[in-house]
């Protein structure tokens, strides 16, 4: 006879969280080993990672951060809430990043080596990007300066 509690359910990053619910608080700590153990997978490995992702997501749906930040690869806790809108700040700055390197990336490829209709899907995107760049300027003066610089490098 199979106990209910001992069956696992897939995804193991659903299992996990469905067995912690009554542990996901802030401030929980879990240690690496027993993340490991529990999505079956070895820490820093592409599939650990993704495991982890999903379990991101669904904390932050609920206004959680789980975060690796001071411990060292120890383990991993959900940080308290006042410490949400400095990772919103270092998200947005990833995201600012990634937005220049696409209008950079855009900019400098060669068209000669495309293709009529994939060039212009290209320009089509790079335009796209630019525009949102442009958007994001309003709101932050330097963004447009620097991108310009970077594009002159």
């Amino acid at each position: 006879m199979i106990n209910e509690e001992e069956v696992r359910r897939l995804p193991l990053w659903k299992d996990w969280i469905e067995r912690n619910e009554h542990r996901l608080a802030y401030g929980l700590t879990v240690t690496t080993e027993e993340m490991e153990a529990a999505l079956e997978e070895k820490f820093g490995s592409v599939e650990f990672n993704m495991e982890i992702l999903n379990i991101r997501m669904v904390l932050r749906h609920r206004g959680m951060n789980f975060s690796q930040r001071g411990l060292r690869g120890a383990g991993f806790h959900i940080a308290p809430p006042n410490t949400n809108a400095d990772e919103m700040e270092r998200m947005n700055r990833v995201a600012v990043n990634s937005l220049k390197a696409s209008v950079i990336l855009g900019t400098r490829t060669n068209l000669n080596l495309l293709s009529e209709c994939e060039r212009k899907r290209h320009e089509a995107v790079t335009e796209k990007m630019a525009h949102r760049v442009a958007l994001l300027g309003r709101t932050s003066s330097s963004l447009g300066q620097e991108i310009s610089k970077q594009l002159t490098q």
